[in-house]
Order: structure tokens, then C-alpha cells, then sequence
């Protein structure tokens, strides 16, 4: 019926009285199932018609004039636009004049007729139906980073390829670079260096776009709505503002917006307002206010229904909340629920449950994959080689993997990424390879070197900044803010919540002096709570301080954690491997019960774990019956056998190492290192501080054999120990008859002392200065009325003597006593 209409219509619109009509001249019309009339271009393209006007003066004459080739995979086919599947040459063409292939240039700069599908399939860049390669550049202009361009092929440009058949002669390499203090026509490095952390870096507009043609400033939108026209990284960086954009200003910003809360209602205010009220509050954007706003939105409930309703009721309801001015016609609620073994099937986020993994709502099965890149082990439990498989998440798991996620693939970089080594040098590596390297951090899989940086801002103690390696700044003690977090854009005091749940704005150190829980650095009392849940011992909760919660035995959830927000009930592990929900208290008052956690229910865990047997063998079982029974070493709730490794690497006397289970590390006096620990991720020697106080990496054996000499610890070097100076006796004073032990031979030669050799004491009889056995019958000592104990006690401690060395008889014949009633 709507096809004749539309002919209806096109027809009363051209002729009139039997006359062609139109004021702007008829033409051909085609219509999108390929049939022709001719009218005006007007009305052709209304939108009931949706017609393709040919021209004026065209017409319907030739049965071809509304298809045309379609190009599809390399084939061609006549046919309507409408109906064309690939590359519709156009009305009038036909595929004896058209060619479906064309030039494609690929990343090594060659060149090849193909069809559009395989080009794009293969990496490459189509240049067009019927373009020869003979008409084609597949090279083009590369900018370095330094500003130097070479004409070059796609795949060997390190830099910024400019496009093919774009060349060198024809491109700027430099461009326009915004800082704080304006804009700088720069190279790409010239732009982002930071002058060694001096500066922040600048942020280049691109390649030959230059300072004349951009702006460097625009509105930024502070938390309290007010607004200032600055630079783009001085609003984020120095303000916690809001850019709005290069070339925006603040007489046409809008730095206000509305705050939608999750009972559905919403007014306007600034975004500090709206954040202080989190999460209850919502804020919708700088200039996007409540009239502009929908604060109710799709609820997909449990069962895979839809309905239209604040975020509260949603949540109330077991509902997962879509989003504000989401309506259900814009929602799935149901997805693709991938199984372990790779199968998928769509259905409601309720039912994916297991080891199932829902991939979100609206997501179907067939728009993922159930399977993905496994970074398969090198061979050893825990280490992994840069070879990847794509596999189920079953099999991943069965081979020990790392999986990657559904539907993720074995690209160059899925199993390698940036390695920042302890002197804060970058190196592309596989992660075990990393992981093997002492004081390296892993930046994670697909991350390279040139996009990380590995130095960063490392916050002292006392509130200080440095830009150092993470591994310097661990070993001086500080704080390390991240890698490529520098100190210009770091703060080094933050808020910290006091016992008493006030909060103030101080440093890490003082925090702790104070007891405090210091809440990181740059953080603000504005953007933390220092009140949180209390869960006490029988269940309830209660929004208390921590100090307070302490006081009566609770278990703090956390500053600005919330009792709305927390479960204060668990799962608790009996000691026959089943599970109960229970309070904290409750779990506690079983014998051999495991709390796992308040808000970790028992459909979340399992009760059963590894248990490590004397001979290296693995059990899953309970915690009590590995214990009690086997007397096994439990590795611990839900950590199966199929992922733990019971021996590990056993440290022998002689510094070698072998992998045995602990009892025969034991019964060979060896050292255990630990389960999963293997001799390829140990040392076996140590530093051993010797008598002199120097030091030498030895073997625990070579180390304990000789005299006084200190073995620190398996894998503990010289470089990360102290060895103190030997110290001894030292005779000093007058006539050297004093005698201190705890000096070294420097000590005691700076107080103009004799030294008596190392490791001797006062008490040792052939020093020098021993003490003195005093015959007082020769002596007459008058103490002034009488010797009461504290001057007694003077007497001994100048003369350095200790009571059983005197002579009492000869002493009290000596000492003119004057006593009452004494002559």
C-alpha cells in the first residue's frame, strides 16, 4: 500500500492536464527497490519517497538507469542500491564497465590489486575501485618525534606516519604545542619534555597544525562553579577543575549543572555540592542542567525485564541500574553468558551464575567470543613466556595460563609489555622475564616503553617530593606516587582521619605520630569521610569512628564506608568443608571456622582448599582435616591443588639449591623457601657480616663457620645490609682505669682511651684495666658523720667496682665511722 502511494504521489506531483510539470525541471527518480519515475529533485528526496534524483532531463527510458554494479568480495552483481550488500558503483553503472579490485598498500609498502574486503581484512588501505597501482605511492611522510621526516613505508615508521602518497615535501613536522605559559610552534619531543620534572609537559595539537590556528586557553570549571579561562593542564593539574575546551571561555560557560539523586529527584547546584552528597548524588556535567536531564532510568531487573525507575528502587529490587535517561527501548537486558568451556548463550544476568561469566547486558552471543589469548606458562608454576594461545578459559586454567579476557587476541604485544627496571630504565619484556628482575614493576600486557615512564614522584616523610626510580625511592624510605606521576603534579600531604574521626590536612609521618589513617597524599578532608561501618560481633552494624569501633571489638570497614553499604554477615567455613552464613561472632565461637569476610557470602566461596602433604603431594580437602588429620600445611579457602605447587626451592649448607617438598628440605638441614618458590626465583647464599664489620656474600655453611661472623639471610646481598664495626673494652680516665665495652677501636682511640681488641669486655681477665680488688686497712677515710648508702653507692660507681670484689673486713677497719653512739 505504501509503494503505490508513494507512485500516487509522484505522479499527481509531475502531471498536471497531461503536462510535465516541475519547478525546478523533471528528472529521473530511483527508488530504493530499484524501479524509476520521473519528478521533481524535491520530490524525490522527500523523505516518504526517499528517492535518488538522477538530474534534470533525465528519464526512465533505459531499463538499466536505476541499478548499477555492486562490487562484493572481488564479484559483481546489477542490482538496486538498496539491495546492494558491498560497493555500489552507482545508477547506470554495469559490471561490464566497472572493476570490483583495486590498489591496496600494505605496512611494508608494496602494492596489490585486490578486492576492498581482503585489502581491509589484511591490515591494508584500500585506494579505490579501478585504482591501479602504477597510479599509487605506498610510502609517505614519517615525523619523528625529534621533528626529522622520512619518506617511508607505514610498517618501518617509528614515528607519525602522514598518510601514503603524503610526502615529506608536502607536511610540516612540527606544531603547535600548548603549555601553561601560552603556545610554542614545537617538535613533537620538544613539546612534551618536562625539563627533568621541572615543568609539566605541553600537549601538541598535531603535525602541522600551528600555533596561528589553534588556542591554548578555554573555560575551566572550578568545583565551587566558579570559572577561569587557563590552560588545559593547569585546570586538571592545579585546580581539579573541569576544562570545557580549547577555545571555549568562561561568558559562555555554564559551570553549574544538575545533581541527580538515586531517589529520582534533581536540582541544580556545583559539582563540589553534588559530589559531597556521593553517593547519593549524581552531578550531570558542567552546563547540562535538570531541564536537560532524565534522573530515572531503565532498571533491568533479575529475570531479564526491563522497567523505568529511580536508581534506588532499581538497586531495592535487585535491579541493575542502566543509567540516567536510559530508557528500556535503548536497553537488552539479557547477554551472552560464557561458560568455562568456551559455549555461550544469552540470558538474564541472574542466570549466568558459576563459573559462568556474563559479558553485560545487550552484549549477545554472537558479538563476543567465549574464548581468548592465554599466556601460556614457560614451564613453571607462576612464570609465564611471551607464547599465546587462544583458548577457553577452561583450558587456560587447565595449562596453568594467564587468561586475557573473552575475546581478546594473541596480538605482538598481548603476552610482553613495559618492564621498569630498579634504576628506573624501561625494557619491552615478557612478564616472568620482568618478574625475575629484582626491584622491576610489570606495567602490564600490551603497555610498552613509549608509553609508560618510569620515574615519578616520591613523597617523603616529612612531606618533601623528589622525582625518583620507585626502587630509589623505597630504599630512601618515601612514597612512591606512580610511575610518570611527577612531583609538579603531586601533592605530599593529604588528609588524614584521626582516631577520634576528625580529619585534617598533614603530612604521612605526622599522621602516624598522631595514630592517624592517612588517607594519601592530595587527598583532601573534602573528598574523604572518617566515619565508616562498625560491624560488631553479632552482626549489626553501626557508622562509628574506628577508635570507637575498636573500642567495642568491631570490625571497621573502612573510612566513608558506609552501613547502607556493607553486609555484616559472612560466610563462615566449618571444619567439616561446609558453609554457613554467619555473623562474625558466630563463625568465631566454631571450632576450626573460618570467617571469610563480612559481605562474602557462601555462594561466593569454597570451603575447601589445598592441603600440602610432608611429601609434596596435594589434597583438596578442609581446613581441619588437612591440619588435624593430615597434618598438611593448608594453603588456604578456595586455593585448589590444580594452582598451587607443593615443594619449592630448599636452600642446602653448601649454597646450592634443589626443589623438594619441606620435610626433605628438613631432613637434609636445608633451608625451605617456601611453596611454589623454586630454585630459579631464589638465592641460596647471603651476606655474611664478618667480625671487622665487612661484608661478603657466602653461603649460610661458609658463613656459620666462621668466627663471630653473622649470616643475614638467604638472598639478602651485601648491598641491602649494614655490618656494624666491631666493638670492645676500652680503658680511659685517669691511670686508664675506667672501662667502657661498647665503643669500636675509633670510639675509644677519640677519647684518648687504650682499646683491649675486639670483641673483649671488662669483665674478660687479661685486659688492661680490670677491676680493682681495694684494701682500705692502710686508709683512713672520714665521710663527715657517718657513710650512708647513696655515698657508698658514689664510691663504687667511680671507682668502677663491683661489690664482691671489696675487702668489707679491712674496708670497715679502715672508714673512721661516726655513728650515733659510736666513739
Amino acid at each position: 500500500m505504501l509503494r503505490i502511494s508513494a507512485l500516487l504521489l509522484l505522479h499527481l506531483a509531475v502531471y498536471v492536464h497531461g503536462q510535465l510539470q516541475g519547478p525546478n525541471g523533471p528528472g529521473a527518480c530511483c527508488l530504493t527497490d530499484g524501479s524509476c519515475t520521473v519528478t521533481s529533485p524535491a520530490t524525490c528526496g522527500d523523505v516518504t519517497v526517499n528517492g535518488r534524483y538522477l538530474g534534470d532531463g533525465t528519464n526512465c527510458l533505459s531499463s538499466t538507469a536505476c541499478s548499477g554494479a555492486c562490487c562484493i568480495g572481488g564479484t559483481c552483481a546489477d542490482t538496486a542500491r538498496g539491495a546492494c550488500a558491498g560497493t555500489f558503483q552507482g545508477e547506470g553503472s554495469t559490471c561490464s564497465t566497472s572493476v570490483c579490485a583495486g590498489a591496496c598498500c600494505n605496512d611494508e609498502g608494496n602494492c596489490t590489486v585486490i578486492d576492498r574486503a581482503t585489502c581491509q581484512n589484511n591490515g591494508g588501505l584500500y585506494q579505490g575501485d579501478g585504482v591501479i597501482c602504477a597510479e599509487t605511492t605506498c610510502t609517505g611522510a614519517c615525523c619523528g618525534i625529534t621533528g626529522a621526516c622520512e619518506d617511508t613505508t607505514r610498517g618501518e615508521c617509528s614515528g607519525f606516519f602522514q598518510g601514503f602518497g603524503k610526502m615529506c615535501n608536502e607536511v610540516s613536522c612540527t606544531g603547535a604545542c600548548c603549555r601553561d605559559e601560552g603556545c610554542l610552534d614545537q617538535t613533537r619531543a620538544q613539546c612534551a619534555n618536562t625539563a627533568g620534572g621541572t615543568m609539566p609537559a605541553g600537549l601538541y595539537q598535531g603535525d602541522g597544525k600551528m600555533c596561528n590556528e589553534v588556542s591554548c586557553t578555554g573555560a575551566c570549571c572550578l568545583a565551587d562553579g566558579t570559572c577561569e579561562d587557563t590552560s588545559r593542564n593547569f585546570c586538571t593539574t592545579m585546580t581539579s577543575g573541569l576544562f570545557q575546551g580549547e577555545n571555549t571561555a568562561c561568558t559562555d560557560a555554564v559551570c553549574t549543572g544538575g545533581c541527580c539523586q538515586t531517589n529520582g529527584n534533581c536540582f541544580d547546584t556545583t559539582r563540589l555540592i553534588c559530589g559531597a552528597l556521593s553517593p547519593s548524588g549524581s552531578y550531570q556535567g558542567d552546563g547540562k542542567l535538570c531541564a536537560d536531564v532524565q534522573c530515572r532510568g531503565a532498571c533491568c531487573t533479575a529475570s531479564g525485564a526491563c522497567e523505568v525507575t529511580s536508581r534506588d528502587i532499581c538497586a531495592g529490587n535487585g535491579g541493575l541500574f542502566q543509567g540516567n535517561g536510559k530508557m528500556c527501548a535503548d536497553v537488552e537486558c539479557t547477554g551472552a553468558c560464557c561458560q568455562a568451556n568456551g559455549s555461550c548463550e544469552d540470558t538474564p544476568r541472574a542466570t549466568c551464575v558459576g563459573e559462568a561469566l556474563f559479558q553485560g547486558e545487550g552484549k549477545m552471543c554472537n558479538d563476543v567470543a567465549c574464548a581468548g589469548a592465554c599466556c601460556v606458562p614457560s614451564g613453571v608454576v607462576g612464570e609465564f613466556s611471551s607464547s599465546c594461545q587462544v583458548l577457553s578459559r577452561a583450558e587456560c586454567e587447565d595449562v596453568s595460563g594467564l587468561y586475557k579476557g573473552d575475546g581478546k587476541h594473541c596480538d605482538a604485544a598481548a603476552c610482553s609489555g613495559a618492564c621498569c627496571k630498579e634504576n628506573g630504565d624501561c625494557e619491552d619484556l615478557p612478564r616472568d622475564e620482568c618478574e625475575d628482575l629484582v626491584g622491576s614493576n610489570y606495567q602490564g600486557d600490551g603497555k610498552m616503553c613509549n608509553d609508560v615512564q618510569c620515574s615519578g614522584a616520591c613523597c617523603t616523610v616529612d612531606g618533601n617530593c623528589e622525582d625518583l626510580s620507585r626502587f630509589a625511592c623505597q630504599d630512601a624510605g618515601g612514597f612512591y606516587q606512580g610511575d610518570g606521576k611527577m612531583c609538579i603534579m603531586s601533592h605530599c600531604d593529604g588528609a588524614c582521619c584521626l582516631p577520634n574521626g576528625e580529619c585534617t590536612t598533614i603530612t604521612r609521618a605526622s599522621c602516624d605520630n598522631a595514630g592517624g589513617l592517612y588517607r594519601g597524599d592530595g587527598k583532601m578532608c573534602s573528598q574523604v569521610e572518617c566515619a565508616g561501618a562498625c560491624c560488631k560481633t553479632d552482626g549489626s552494624c553501626e557508622d562509628l569512628s574506628r577508635e570507637e569501633c575498636v573500642d567495642i571489638s568491631g570490625a571497621f570497614q573502612g573510612n566513608g564506608k558506609m552501613c547502607n553499604e556493607v553486609e555484616c554477615a559472612g560466610a563462615c567455613c566449618k571444619s567439616d568443608g561446609s558453609c554457613e552464613d554467619l555473623s562474625r561472632g558466630e563463625c568465631s565461637d566454631l571450632s576450626f571456622a573460618s570467617y571469610q569476610g563480612d559481605g562474602k557470602m557462601c555462594n561466593e566461596v569454597k570451603c575447601a582448599g589445598a592441603c600440602c602433604l610432608d611429601d609434596g603431594n596435594c589434597e583438596d580437602t578442609s581446613r581441619y582435616d588437612c591440619v588435624q588429620i593430615k597434618t598438611g600445611l593448608y594453603q588456604g579457602d578456595g586455593k585448589m591443588c590444580n594452582r598451587v605447587q607443593c615443594s619449592g626451592a630448599c636452600c642446602k649448607l653448601d649454597g646450592n639449591c634443589e626443589d623438594l617438598s619441606r620435610v626433605e628440605c628438613n631432613d637434609i638441614d636445608g633451608r625451605y623457601q617456601g611453596n611454589g618458590k623454586m630454585c630459579n626465583q631464589v638465592k641460596c647464599s647471603g651476606a655474611c657480616c664478618l667480625k671487622d664489620g665487612t661484608c661478603e656474600d657466602l653461603s649460610r655453611f661458609d658463613c656459620d663457620v666462621l668466627p663471630k661472623a653473622q649470616y643475614q639471610g638467604d638472598g639478602k646481598m651485601c648491598n641491602e645490609v649494614y655490618c656494624p664495626k666491631p666493638i670492645g673494652a676500652c680503658c680511659y680516665g685517669k691511670d686508664d682505669k675506667k672501662c667502657r665495652q661498647d665503643l669500636t677501636k675509633e670510639e675509644c682511640l677519640s677519647t684518648k682511651g687504650i682499646f683491649q681488641g675486639e670483641h673483649t669486655t671488662c669483665n674478660d681477665d687479661d685486659i688492661a684495666c680490670p677491676k680493682q680488688k681495694m684494701d682500705f686497712s692502710n686508709s683512713k677515710f672520714d665521710f663527715g658523720g657517718g657513710l650512708d648508702m647513696p655515698e657508698m653507692g658514689n664510691l663504687f660507681k667511680d671507682f668502677k667496682l663491683d661489690m664482691p670484689d671489696f675487702d668489707f673486713k679491712n674496708m670497715m677497719d679502715g672508714i673512721d665511722f661516726k655513728m650515733p653512739g659510736r666513739n
